[in-house]
């Protein structure tokens, strides 16, 4: 897989989310269907995900080299003396 190749599966299926979630809702709007409200809430949640997805790709490129989270089982950092 080519370097980057993860990240552009997860913007295209976030832009097809989108659209899909988008025509879900416009259909909600002209039947008053009750499974087009689901679908389009269904379709609202996995875009959502998917920009938790995209920011946590992206996250690491703005935190500080030398960054210690101080996760659970993680140890402190040595410190020189």
């Amino acid at each position: 897989m080519a370097a980057g190749g993860g990240s552009k599966a997860i913007i295209a299926a976030f832009l097809a989310n989108l659209g899909i979630a988008i025509s879900k809702s416009v259909g909600f709007v002209f039947t008053g269907s009750s499974s087009m409200l689901a679908g389009t809430i269904h379709s609202v949640a996995e875009v959502e995900r998917r920009v938790r997805a995209v920011v946590l790709i992206a996250l690491p490129m703005y935190i500080e080299p030398g960054f210690h989270h101080n996760l659970p089982g993680d140890t402190a950092p040595e410190t020189a003396t």
